[in-house]
């Protein structure tokens, strides 16, 4: 099952980076410079998953996660980050999150948390 996958960030590097880890012939990547511009836009997106970071200095990830989660396609959603303390994680959490993942991991951990993320959805997917 092919996955479509959104890559929000505001850092060229970043979305080149997970792009280049979830590279394979199952997943469709989508780059975008801001999930809360592409929510707020005319189209709604269509995918499976948002990969979207999440810092210390956005004023409210919960409303952002709020409007990803209304999608039709209810896609999972994966905050990325390298400067929330437990307790920032813990509120993506409760707003809705999948999974927060630390940006601090090296490629091959990044990678292998992503993927396993993304196989749980498409479990979720074909038990539809």
């Amino acid at each position: 099952m092919i996955l479509r996958v959104i890559v929000a960030s505001q850092e060229r590097r970043l979305r080149a980076r997970i792009g280049r880890l979830l590279a394979s012939e199952e997943v469709l990547l989508k780059p975008e410079p801001s999930l809360y511009k592409l929510l707020q836009g005319p189209q709604p997106p269509t995918c499976d998953v948002i990969v979207a970071t999440a810092t210390q200095s956005d004023p409210d990830p919960s409303e952002v996660l709020d409007g990803a989660l209304t999608l039709p396609e209810r896609p999972d959603v994966i905050c990325l980050t390298s400067d929330l303390d437990r307790s920032g994680e813990a509120l993506l959490l409760e707003a809705g999150a999948s999974a927060v993942v630390s940006l601090d991991l090296e490629d091959d951990e990044l990678a292998g948390a992503l993927l396993s993320l993304l196989d749980r959805r498409r479990g979720l997917a074909v038990g539809m």
